[in-house]
């Protein structure tokens, strides 16, 4: 009996280490305990009592000790190459202008998706061996409301730029996200993974849009040079950061997501301003992806929008793409490209734009907005919703509404709709209801 008390704590020692589940003593614990009353009720001797006691004693701290070293040799670690307090580099830009940076995982190179919007860094899980060691459950949750929960695991070196990270705690990311044609990466396999906030937000980050770098630094006063009346107060939510907006006039908050390649979107309806002269259509509709897209039983599911206008900090931008009833609530990559320079200064919970410049990019948000539609789109699909989808046609002066039913397109001519084709029907101004496929020409 006294044996088996003395080998319990090696036990748990072999258990913890093997694992890396350290809570695995807290269930062990009440079982030693157990054990040694059991053996006290047994033992006559009070010498070989206090023996008992004593031994066990002391191998519970040597556990404790060595418990200790174990969990500190995985402790993350972050290294800077140089003596200098930031370095600069280049940036690859995607084709709905998501930025990506060059990076090393274990020693094999790639571009890392930088995503304010990813709370952890992700990583393909083929860049993750099986011998690799496990972590604690992360549940990830991406735009459309997909989760998944997975063991993360520890990389043992990562690298970007000057700066090293020693232990870094990552979430493994399915291959098919790359190797599905639904998933967001198929195609792109010189992307590794997703830079997230747990990396992010231990730096300043300093974004030159027109050049196409940004500066890394992990001096606390790097924008003390910057002057207050550019800064807008960000604030921590669940490892993100969010930034206060008016849409409509109405106070709103959204997640600051370089992963968003959508203007804006919102997880409740829309709130109402002052409607635009040159607003006829007060909606569209899109296909949305999200990181998750390739475990969603209904691939790129449609999701509806209007016009809005926003404000953040002193810029206003008016009639601008604006999702709806979504899973969350982001304002996305399209403002940052509308800038010559963006600053993330995430430790002091401040972001810094400057100098807006609508022309710095063709990811910018005038891309998004009312007029660029007219100017550049010629046809708009809407897709099946339930109820149908209300089309707001300006005719002979006054407005008019159709309701499409199944997948339907309209036709523009110098900003106005001028046909109209829909697969299932559509039911007229007057209410009668005409029976497609049908093709209609609008006069207006």
């Amino acid at each position: 009996m006294v044996f088996c008390i003395l080998l319990l704590p090696i036990v748990i020692l072999n258990i913890s280490v093997a694992k890396f589940v350290f809570t695995k003593i807290v269930i062990v614990i009440p079982l030693v305990i157990l054990s040694l009353v059991f053996s006290f009720t047994l033992l006559k001797s009070r010498v070989a009592g206090i023996t008992v006691v004593l031994s066990f004693a002391f191998f519970m701290s040597l556990v404790s000790i060595v418990i200790g070293t174990i969990e500190k040799d995985y402790e993350e670690e972050v290294v800077w190459s140089l003596n200098a307090d930031k370095f600069t580099s280049d940036f690859t830009v995607g084709n709905e202008g998501h930025l990506y940076l060059k990076a090393q995982i274990n020693g094999a190179p790639g571009l890392f998706l930088f995503d304010t919007g990813c709370g952890v860094t992700v990583v393909n899980e083929k860049y993750i061996s099986n011998g690799s060691l496990k972590w604690k459950h992360l549940t990830i949750k991406d735009a459309n409301g997909i989760r998944q929960n997975k063991p993360s695991h520890i990389v043992r070196e990562f690298e970007l730029g000057d700066i090293s990270i020693r232990n870094l705690k990552t979430y493994p990311l399915d291959s098919l996200t790359w190797t599905s044609s639904d998933g967001i990466f198929f195609g792109h396999d010189s992307v590794v993974g997703v830079l997230g906030n747990d990396i992010i937000s231990k730096f300043t980050w300093d974004f030159d849009l027109l050049n196409q770098c940004v500066t890394v630094s992990n001096n606390k006063a790097y924008c003390s040079t910057l002057s207050d009346s550019l800064a807008i107060d960000l604030v921590s939510k669940n490892n993100v950061k969010e930034i206060p907006v008016f849409i409509n006039e109405t106070a709103k908050m959204l997640l600051l997501d370089f992963g968003c390649s959508s203007p804006i979107i919102l997880s409740d309806s829309i709130p109402q301003g002052k409607e635009s002269e040159k607003e006829k259509i007060t909606f569209y509709q899109a296909r949305g992806k999200g990181g998750l897209n390739h475990l969603d039983s209904i691939n790129n599911q449609t999701i509806d929008g209007s016009f809005v206008d926003i404000k953040f900090g002193k810029y206003e931008y008016n009639n601008i793409r604006c999702v709806n009833n979504n899973h969350a609530d982001l304002l996305g990559i399209p403002f940052i490209w509308s800038f010559e320079r963006v600053v993330l200064d995430f430790p002091n919970n401040k972001s810094y734009f400057i100098s807006a410049n609508l022309n710095a990019s063709q990811f910018s948000v005038k891309n998004h907005s009312w007029q660029s539609v007219i100017d550049n789109d010629n046809t708009i699909e809407l897709y099946p919703k339930p109820g149908g989808t209300v089309i707001s046609i300006e005719s002979e002066s006054k407005q008019v509404n159709y309701v499409a039913f199944g997948y339907t397109k309209l036709y523009k001519q110098k900003g106005r709709v001028y046909r109209m084709f829909c697969q299932d029907s559509v039911r007229l101004p007057d209410g009668k209801t005409i029976n497609g496929p049908v093709t209609m020409e609008l006069n207006n």
